[in-house]
């Protein structure tokens, strides 16, 4: 059995200060010494009892280089605690009679710390009308339900999800993510990251690559999430968004890049609600339409740049279905059928931007207006293959 000497003090002076300060004394007990910091040794047995026991504001330090191999469900995290890696793994493992299961379920409101741990194979399947927490079909690695979760650096690789979030499906509560490194996760919403009416959540510093989804290819997004700082590289999705797809809220994405990703619709983002992308880069995105960007709601770019993105039918760099504004911006190499660099279907305005040396097959090498409804100011369209926009004089300002 596993008996950690600190933990079990920590215990016998909190439970001996209950009986000597009695009910009066609750101002003075909360000012007490924080609970002794727990070293876990390489065991899957002791992690599990070290959660199991955990009181409220403790740190686990997990061993170094360990490898925590996990057979069964690990207990939920229902007070708050702090996991510390030390540069090591927590894995369900890999044997084919391993039940599916996540590998950390937090619940509670708890405020749960995941610190520089490398998470491997996790697989929330679900099923049935009432599947358990461990095994809900949402987030592979981590399934948060109505807690405060922030993961500080560390891998998720090879987790997986039947519904949101292959590593991290975030519900209802508070979801921060600093330079994490996510790769190989998928889901069918979200493979890497998806959040459900969280507060709003965070994502900087973090990489995404080789994660897949039907919608989403990395993140899934249904709050004000902030991106900022991060890498999409390589993620894909069946139907739309192939780095991120929004669904809800008002997010931001802010000095990151878009490379290589592919979906049906939006190869780098699907927007479907209302987005700011700031300083931003999507190239060689391959899509059907919208090879860059997406947007089927409400999109506003500034100073974001979209190049060598090929869209097998309409909008290379990006495809416009609701309302848009450009500023400041620049479309440069994009192919497609129609609209090499920009395709509007409803209303755009395009201002301070240069739409350069893009190629449509059929028509609208910079720009094809399919609605009549472009607003072009202060920006330079120019030597676009076969022309510069179409249909022929629909888009005022805009000459060849």
């Amino acid at each position: 059995m596993h008996v950690n000497i600190a933990r079990t003090a920590a215990r016998a002076a909190a439970a001996g200060a209950v009986v000597t300060l009695g009910l009066g004394s609750a101002q003075a007990a909360m000012a007490g010494p924080a609970p002794a910091d727990v070293s876990v040794p390489c065991s899957a047995t002791a992690l599990a009892s070290d959660i199991a026991g955990a009181v409220s504001g403790q740190t686990l330090n997990l061993a170094k280089f360990c490898v925590y191999e996990l057979h069964a469900a690990l207990p939920a995290i229902s007070v708050d605690l702090t996991i510390a890696g030390n540069e090591s793994t927590v894995e369900r493992s890999y044997h084919s009679s391993t039940p599916d299961f996540s590998i950390f379920v937090v619940t509670s409101g708890a405020d749960f710390v995941l610190n520089n741990v490398n998470v491997r194979n996790g697989d929330s399947a679900g099923g049935g009308n009432n599947p358990p927490a461990s095994n809900s079909g949402n987030g592979g690695a981590i399934y948060n339900e109505n807690g405060n979760v922030t993961v500080n650096g560390g891998t998720f690789t090879g987790n997986m999800a039947s519904a949101f979030g292959g590593a991290i499906f975030s519900r209802s509560g508070d979801l921060t993510v600093q330079g994490a490194v996510f790769t190989g996760n998928q889901a069918e919403e979200g493979g890497a990251i998806a959040t459900q009416f969280n507060d709003p959540s965070s994502v900087a510093g973090s990489s995404f690559s080789g994660n897949s989804a039907v919608e989403g290819g990395a993140v899934y997004v249904e709050d004000s999430m902030a991106v900022s700082h991060c890498n999409f590289t390589k993620n894909t999705a069946d139907d739309s968004g192939g780095g991120i797809y929004v669904d809800n809220g008002s997010p931001t994405v802010t000095e990151s890049g878009f490379y290589q990703n592919q979906a049906e619709f939006g190869g780098g983002i699907y927007n479907d609600s209302e987005v700011t992308v700031t300083g931003t880069t999507f190239r060689l995105g391959q899509a059907e339409y919208g090879a860059g960007f997406y947007n089927d709601d409400v999109a506003t770019m500034n100073g974001t740049t979209f190049a060598y993105n090929t869209a097998e039918s309409d909008g290379g760099g990006f495809y416009n279905e609701d309302q848009a504004a450009v500023n400041g911006s620049s479309f440069t190499g994009n192919t497609a059928s129609f609209g090499g660099g920009f395709y509007n279907d409803d209303v755009a305005t395009i201002d301070g931007s240069h739409i350069f040396r893009n190629t449509a097959t059929v028509d609208g090498g910079g720009i094809y207006d399919n609605a009549d409804d472009v607003s072009l100011t202060n920006s330079v369209v120019s030597e676009n293959h076969p022309d510069n926009c179409a249909p022929t004089g629909v888009v005022s300002g805009c000459i060849g």
